[in-house]
């Protein structure tokens, strides 16, 4: 009767609150865990990058040259550091509110530019020759022109450092995009689609520089050019940039990703034009696009056919950003964690944090 008294005299309602975190659902106990739980999580960009590593690797692999084992090297550890992150994110290990989901960000990021990076030594290793002579009799086939040769008549030292400019420009209008939509964007759907198809044109051209190799008209026509493109301060920063990355091995030239992103990001951009601030940039990067699209021929780096396919990726990466919002439903639906974890925000798993539907509401 002690016992009972004590225990009645010391017993009070179980609150909700820090002290007391609730007790694993059924749904919860059932989750699968490790392999299982980072395949289940896994995101369709996230498959998309790992084979496109693999993709990569495996060229390499086959290939041969000088620089294939360097080129093994650098792949091996890119496998091992972004595999290793996702792992971590996607797992669940790391439980942050702010450094998962700054990891998974900077983790695809650093995906796309370590491998372009290392362009000059994978792609003497993964592919052989070049087809410049081709592309080029394709061009004269189809168009009855190569521009690259017409514009050689009309080099001026104000045309080339016009053109020279916006060619550099490309690198912002990547930077000016990607970190501020990685960092800040709060619209899911804004976020999963650009992320989605900003990947799809990485990889995708990244993959297409080793089946059709080129080193561009720059280096294989010198003789059919008559007129030297002038010095001046943004076309020697652009020749500098290019020969920083060994541009004389690297052959990636088909498509034109110079082409190919800026076109995306603008397409990207008008087709959001109600939302701010797209209203108001999409007319600037559209103009952007075009003078970097005209800039890859009249610099001579690429011929048309090379604009042509840059044109086509961006367009197909359009359509397939558009499949994220199925890939957020299905998650939803899923009960799995959104593709993009807010940054600050709980993970899936942690006391009052809920599932999110794909309009981002609880």
């Amino acid at each position: 009767m002690l016992a009972l008294g004590a225990m009645v005299l010391g017993w009070h309602p179980r609150r909700e609150d820090a002290s007391y975190p609730p007790l694993p659902t059924k749904e919860e106990l059932r989750a699968p865990t490790g392999v299982a739980r980072v395949l289940r999580e896994a995101a369709l960009q996230d498959w998309l990058v790992m084979a496109y590593l693999v993709a990569l690797l495996t060229a390499t692999w086959l290939g041969s040259g000088p620089r294939r084992a360097a080129a093994l090297s650098w792949l091996l550890v890119d496998i091992a550091l972004i595999g290793a992150a996702l792992a971590a994110v996607r797992s669940g290990w790391l439980r942050g509110r702010f450094l998962a989901p700054l990891l998974y960000r900077f983790t695809l990021f650093f995906a796309v530019l370590a491998t372009f990076m290392q362009m000059h030594l994978i792609l003497p290793s993964a592919s052989v020759g070049a087809l410049d002579g081709a592309i080029v009799r394709i061009d004269e086939r189809l168009f009855g022109v190569e521009p690259t040769f017409v514009m050689d008549r009309y080099v001026t030292s104000g045309r080339c450092e016009w053109f020279a400019f916006f060619y550099f420009s490309y690198y912002a209008i990547i930077l000016i995009h990607v970190l501020p939509v990685m960092l800040f964007e709060r619209r899911r759907e804004v976020l999963v689609q650009f992320a989605l198809g900003t990947l799809f044109v990485c990889c995708v051209g990244q993959l297409l520089y080793i089946l059709v190799p080129g080193y561009g008209p720059y280096a294989v026509f010198a003789d059919r050019f008559h007129h030297a493109l002038p010095d001046g301060r943004w076309w020697n920063l652009v020749r500098s940039t290019v020969a920083a990355g060994d541009g004389a091995s690297r052959k990636d030239i088909f498509p034109s990703l110079h082409t190919a992103i800026p076109t995306f990001m603008a397409g990207f951009s008008f087709q959001r034009r109600k939302l701010t601030p797209f209203r108001y940039t999409w007319p600037v990067v559209a103009f952007f696009a075009s003078q970097i699209i005209i800039s890859t021929m009249y610099l001579r780096w690429h011929y048309l056919l090379d604009v042509f396919a840059g044109l086509t990726l961006a367009a197909t990466a359009l359509r397939v950003a558009k499949v994220a919002s199925g890939e957020s439903a299905r998650r939803a639906a899923s009960g799995l964690e959104p593709v993009f974890m807010e940054i600050g925000a709980p993970v899936v798993g942690e006391p009052g944090c809920k599932p999110q539907s794909a309009s981002g509401a609880p």
